[in-house]
């Protein structure tokens, strides 16, 4: 009678000694973990892209903060945040300074963040600094800088800086950099006295001297 292919398969590694049979699992489960580490490694790559230049100095009436900008994390969004502080052309030909000197971080959150950028410190934000949401993987952390959205698709040029880390954010707002110096200087931001009908503006303003961008 003639054996089944299946048959001849489980016969012949039944018939493989003890020592050997251990040998290959000890093979298969190692080569399982290491992919395993592998695939965890890539990730943790993909979610911590280190800063690039150009630099981006703020300078403020609490002091001055570098940001480190993440082009490979929102290539579009950085592009157009570096613009927004870089100072940019006009369609009429005009040379326009960085869209944030003069604006103030409008709302503060002690230990947890600040908010600035708006043209009308407010919140609003403006219709002419709108661009598309984009989606980043990055860790959202201490000193990540984000876009703020509508909710609808969209990104503006208000921007904020976070004091925690908030895993409750990812995939909700578009990093597009990191503090590299000063986050002491976001801390203290951060705890400036607010009103009392008003829990979250400060009672002072905290305003944006001037923005350096270097190469």
């Amino acid at each position: 009678m003639q054996i089944p292919a299946r048959s001849h398969q489980y016969l012949s590694i039944k018939s493989m000694s003890n020592r050997t049979v251990l040998a290959s699992l000890a093979t298969l489960a190692l080569a399982f973990s290491m992919t395993g580490c592998m695939g965890v490694s890539l990730e943790e790559k993909q979610n911590e892209v280190p800063p690039e230049k150009p630099k981006i100095t703020f300078s403020t009436t609490e002091g001055d903060f570098v940001i480190g900008v993440l082009p490979k994390n929102a290539p579009n969004s950085v592009e157009k945040f570096i613009s927004w502080c870089k100072g940019f052309e006009t369609q009429n030909g005009q040379f326009v300074e960085s869209i944030y000197n003069g604006l103030q971080f409008y709302r503060v959150m002690p230990g947890k963040f600040v908010q600035g950028g708006d043209p009308f410190n407010n919140g609003t934000g403006s219709d002419a600094f709108k661009i598309p949401f984009e989606k980043t993987e990055k860790k959202l952390k201490r000193g990540t800088v984000c876009l703020a959205n509508d909710g609808e698709g969209n990104n503006n040029c208000i921007f904020f800086i976070l004091l925690v880390d908030t895993p409750q954010f990812q995939g909700k707002y578009t990093a597009v950099g990191e503090v590299l110096q000063g986050l002491d200087v976001i801390d203290r931001m951060s705890n400036v006295p607010t009103r009392p009908d008003e829990p979250n503006t400060p009672l002072r303003n905290i305003s944006i001297i001037g923005v350096k961008v270097s190469e």
